[in-house]
Order: C-alpha cells, then structure tokens, then sequence
C-alpha cells in the first residue's frame, strides 16, 4: 500500500493509460455511448487542472481539477458536451490499486458501503460487482442514496489505508463497486447519475485521504465532514418529540408468517398455517413477552388481502378481519404491539404464490402504465429480482398516481392501530427504482428528482398519519438512506447477506445510531449462505452483534411458536437451541432500559479495540468459508453527556474468560450492581457486562 502516494497523490491514475473516467450518453432513443479517458487526449494545463480532448471521437471536452488537501487530495470533474445527446452518468474517479487480501495471505481488507457495512478479506470466490443502472437502482448494490448512506469505501493495510469518498451534502446519486482485476489488483470506482444533463459540472468533491487504522478510522473521517456539512439530518433520537412511546421501550419483534412457510411457497403450499386465525399468536406474544421481560410486536408477512408480496392495494387483511381487528386489540391491552410487512410502491398484476391473484385488467383499466417507471428506450421495467414472487411494473415516485394510491394504501393500515408498517421492503433503503421516462415529466434519467419525489412522498404520508389522529411508525428494507432517515426511523437491517462477499461491521450505526433506531431484521437469505449445524452459536453471534450496534432484537418464529434461524430456513425443524438465546435477550433488553439506554439507545459509537479474548469459529459459509471472530464481543459507547462505556458479550454456548488488564472504571456485572475493574472476568453464555470509563 506504500504505492498509495505515489499511484494517487501525483496524479499517476490520471495520465496513465488504463480508464480514469468513463462517461455514458444517452441519444433520443436511448442507446447508450460510453466514452472512456483512454480515447482522449489529456492535457495538464496547470499543476491541478487537466484538460481531455479528441475532436475526432468526441465534440466536446472534460476538465479535473485536483485540490491538494492535508493528507490528500480531492478531485472534481465536469464535462462540456457539444452534441445532441444527454449524459447519464460519470464513473470518475476509476482506482486500480495492487493489494492482497487478508484471506488471500495479505494484509488489505476493502470496506464497501452497502448492507450497513461489508469488509471485504477474500478476493478468492469473490467476483461480486453490480452496476446500478443495471438493476435499475434496485437490489443490493453500492447505491447511494439507496442501499448505501455513508459516501465512501476505503482500502487498508496494517500500514496505511486510503480513504474514497464523496462530500455531498445534497445525497446526489452515486454508486460505489469495486472489482477484483486478473492482475491482482483491485479497481474502485464511483459513478455519478446526473440527471440527464447537457453539460456536467460536478458539485461536490471526491476526496481521497490517506489514512492509518482500519474501517473505524475511514468512517471517523465521513462522520468528521457530516457533521459539519450542513446536511439536513433528523433531530437526534433523545430530542424528538413525534415518534411513538413504545419504541423508547426496545420491544423483540417477533417475525412470523400467517401463510405458507417459505417464500419459495406457492398456492396449495400457500395455505394458512399454525399463526392463522390471527389470534393465535397471542398466547406466542404472551409466552415470549414474559420470557423477554418486554413487550413484543407481532410483525406479519405474508397478511395480504391481495396475494403475499403483492403491492400496492394489500388491504384488507386476509381472511377473518374481524378476527384481525380483535388480535390487535388483544395484543394492545397487553401492552404489546402489531407490525405488517409489505412491497413498497409498484404494482403486482400477477402473483406467484397465489396464482388466483390476476389484476392485469384493473392495471389496464386505471392506466397504471402512465405511472410505470420506464427504462431508457421506454419500455416498462418489469418488478425486477423477484419473478419467483409476482409479476408487475416498478412505478414512478414522480407521478401523482404513484403517490396517491400509497399514501391511501398506507394510511388504511393506519387506521387500523397498527403500530408499525415496513412499508417500503424492496424499497432498498426507502429509495424507488430508477425511471428514465419522457412522459413523466421529470428528467429523463436517474438523478435528484428521485429523492426528492420520495421525500415528497413519505411528508405526503406523515402528513395524512397524524391529520388522521394516529403515529404508526414507517419503516423500509436496509436502513434509511440519508435524506429519507427523518421518516422512516425504524427498519429492517440485512447486515447478515454480507457474508455472501465478506463480514458486516456496523459502520451504519457508527455514524448514524444517534438519529435512527433500526431492529436486527428478519434474517432473509441467511439460509442461502450459512451452514447453520457448522456453527449452531451463529444465532446468539448474531443477536448479540445487533444488540452491541444499539439495534431493537428480533426473532423469526418457526412452526409452533418456536425460535428459528431466520425467515426461509425450514419452518418445522431443525430448529436452533433457544434456551441461551432466550435468557441472552432478557438481559439485553434489561440493559436497554436501564441506566446503559444513553448508550445503547441515545449514543455515539467510538473506535473499539477487540476484546482480549480467545478466538472461534462464528459462520461457516455454503461455500466453505470460515468467518472467526473473538468469544466474547465488545463495542464501545458515548453518551451526550460525555462518559464512555464498553459493552462486553459471550457470544457462545460455553463460558468464557475476558481479560480486562488495559481497562479501567465502573465494572458492571448487572445494570444495578457495580465494583472494580479485576484482571479477568469469566462470563457465561451470553452473559453481558459494562464497563464505563470514570
């Protein structure tokens, strides 16, 4: 990584031959011209300025400008464009950096931005690269604002690192990917969707920092600029004055299907199952209610009147809604709550799972292809990545009718005391799919619009929430994107489907814990990446991870109100030992209640070391990978008020020896009781202790 220096900070990545940038076009009819650095000439006009040019390839000229900076430099870029097409989008700056990976025998690890953080060891099996545009802004990609919120990814060494980052405060849309080259180098790039523009002249930097430490230190950095950037973030959690009580409460969401066992079910095998009629999920709501010491919600999938996964007219419930209406009554004077699943804004025509479900004339007859997002020859995009679940079109957040039937659909289930909708799954990060219409009024290529129009939205739904009397709290797939986390405070994290390319960290709550409260989520997929017999603690690993990030914990139930691995795994057996996991989460929550709630609930993460602990397998993936990680978890806290505490967890099945000999303070064993801090501490399985720095 000594190369760092003298690759990019003299500016070798722009004059050599290999692409620094490529720019894609669009013509009238939507084909795309791509225009890469290499057919250009380039020109350094001055020390920080550089001129490409050819007139015999393209009418025009691109201009990047380098800004020398403590411990870096930043970069902008901007494109005069004298021919008749539109630019769609700018990949700039394009890095390719030798490195070997941890796994490989190095000592580089990559941390990408998407799925709340993914540190990246193994280049081996790993050929993971998405481009946005591709999937439409859709999936689990490097997309920002949508999948990703942080805007940056970094590259380090035991030595150095680099930081890559952009500085927009406006949440432009950009996509952040790396790729493993065959030379044994790594390319990170950034692509920026404009808008459909004429000429291009990028607003904000990007900025590449050097950097010592690990994925901590290049989020200190993003977090150092965020907070002085003026960007519009929601008041900090303690401050806000219009979110539901319960919430402050840390209820265990309890994640359970009312039909069908899987989503790979279909129509016979879609029938109700041991959680219908609704009602009885209330002896399962009171059973883990006392076992937890806290109230539960019981959050439905699979409830819709129309078809499971099949958006946007999901209401009424199915079957028996009188039944409905009693079960949230009982659940409510229970002090307990009610939560519902659903697709975001589209709309199915076709369902999968109930092939019965066929409402293509209704869609032709209310002329939902005027609202339809449409790609960039015009054509329909099709609901993409989930054709084993429905048939339908994305639409337009952009159009009246878009915005109409979901602000209508939503606040029905409002009206109906439902405490919490997950509204917006499939809506990675709150955000819609991309739309290059030229009917719909908007420019006709991703860009700001979008993000406007679902802020527009979800004020439209708030707006309609409390007109009504009501406070139901509004939540999306991942966590919320940057501009959409003021209105939807509390969502389903996917941190677990890193483990298809790497391991989850929890940068997201590094920078963003003080201002939105997430929940573990409901597990979806893990069944296709983890070998659960080959680690049977991965399940305590993985609540006592979301506890230490200050996330509200989650189960998935299985078939008869026992604890599964997660929503898909089998629904009848095979089931998780339970017993740890149950007392782990009663402890958990009594101490997100008591006096460690400025902590875990209110405050901010800090750098921490790993705990001084021995070692062991956690996941053990499909593919053979082994992920280790220490027994006993830690993480690190700040409270508004200025003290520190490091939170400590036994995530096995076995007890476990912590050493604490660099570590000094209050040692809490309980939230209540506390002494000195010893040498070592044995704790048992799943046993939690704190110590906060006096």
């Amino acid at each position: 990584m000594e190369c760092l220096k003298d690759y990019i900070f003299s500016d070798k990545f722009i004059t050599e031959e290999k692409e620094v940038f490529e720019i894609t076009f669009l013509n009238k009819g939507g084909e795309r011209r791509v225009l890469t650095s290499s057919e250009l000439s380039c020109v350094n006009t001055s020390s920080d300025r550089y001129i490409f040019s050819n007139p015999d390839v393209f009418d025009g000229q691109i201009s990047v400008i380098k800004y020398t900076e403590c411990q870096g430099c930043s970069f902008k870029i901007s494109v005069m464009n004298n021919t008749d097409l539109i630019i769609e989008s700018v990949k700039f700056p394009i890095l390719r950096i030798p490195c070997k990976l941890k796994g490989d025998g190095g000592d580089c690890s990559i941390f990408w931005p998407s799925l709340e953080g993914t540190l990246v060891e193994n280049a081996d099996d790993n050929k993971y690269y998405s481009n946005a545009a591709d999937r439409f802004g859709g999936g689990y990609t490097g997309l920002a604002p949508a999948g990703v919120s942080m805007q940056f990814m970094a590259l380090y060494s035991d030595d150095s690192g680099l930081y890559f980052g952009t500085h927009d405060n406006d949440c432009n849309f950009k996509d952040f990917e790396y790729y493993f080259e065959e030379n044994g180098a790594v390319r990170l790039e950034c692509t920026h969707f404009t808008g459909g523009c004429k000429d291009y002249s990028m607003p904000y930097p990007v900025v590449l920092r050097e950097f010592k430490g690990d994925w901590q230190d290049a989020a200190e950095i993003y977090r150092e600029w965020l907070y002085t950037s003026g960007m519009i973030l929601p008041e900090k959690l303690k401050d806000r004055t219009d979110l539901p009580e319960w919430l402050f409460d840390s209820p265990v969401l309890m994640i359970y299907p009312v039909r069908g066992n899987t989503d790979k079910d279909c129509d016979a095998d879609m029938s109700e199952n041991c959680y219908y009629p609704y009602s009885n999920i209330l002896p399962v709501a009171d059973k883990y209610s006392e076992a937890f010491d806290s109230r539960v919600m019981a959050l439905m999938m699979h409830w819709e009147g129309s078809a499971p996964w099949s958006n946007p007219y999901v209401w009424p419930p199915h079957g028996d809604i009188g039944d409905f209406e009693r079960t949230v009554e009982e659940l409510h004077k229970n002090n307990n709550l009610i939560g519902l699943y659903a697709s975001g804004i589209g709309i199915t025509t076709k369902s999968v799972k109930d092939s019965s479900y066929d409402i293509t004339d209704r869609y032709i007859g209310e002329n939902w292809n005027e609202a339809t997002c449409r790609n960039s020859k015009g054509e329909e995009i099709r609901v993409s990545e989930l054709s084993f679940v429905r048939d339908g079109f994305e639409v337009c957040p952009y159009c009246e009718k878009t915005v109409d039937v979901t602000v209508k659909e939503t606040l029905k289930v409002a009206m109906a005391d439902v405490d919490y909708f997950q509204a917006f799954d499939q809506n990675i990060g709150g955000m819609s799919h991309f739309c290059w219409s030229k009917e719909h009024g908007h420019p006709a290529a991703p860009g700001r619009w979008i993000t406007d129009s679902m802020i527009k939205m979800l004020k439209s739904i708030r707006c309609e929430i409390n007109r009504a009397g009501k406070n139901m709290l509004i939540g999306c797939e991942l966590a919320a994107c940057e501009p959409l986390m003021k209105y939807l405070t509390c969502n389903d994290l996917r941190w677990f489907i890193t483990l298809r390319q790497g391991r989850p960290v929890p940068a997201y709550n590094y920078i963003y814990h003080q201002y939105v409260c997430n929940f573990m989520g409901n597990q979806n997929e893990l069944e296709k990446t983890t070998d659960f017999d080959a680690a049977p603690d991965n399940l305590l690993y993985r609540t006592a991870y979301s506890f230490l990030a200050g996330d509200i914990l989650s189960i998935t139930l299985g078939d008869g109100g026992r604890i599964n691995w997660g929503w898909n795994a089998p629904f009848c057996d095979d089931f998780p030992e339970s017993e740890h996991l149950t007392e782990f989460i009663k402890n958990a929550n009594n101490w997100r209640k008591s006096f460690a709630k400025k902590y875990l609930f209110f405050g901010k993460l800090l750098k921490t070391t790993p705990a001084d602990c021995k070692k062991s397998v956690a996941f053990v993936t499909k593919k053979g990978r082994i992920i280790e990680d220490g027994v006993i978890l830690n993480r690190k806290y700040m409270a508004d008020d200025g003290t520190v505490a490091e939170f400590f967890v036994n995530r096995t099945f076995s007890e476990q020896e912590l050493r604490l000999t660099d570590r000094c303070g209050k040692l809490y064993l309980t939230p209540e009781k506390y002494q000195g801090v010893t040498d070592t501490i044995k704790l048992k399985p799943g046993g939690i202790c704190c110590i906060v720095d006096i």
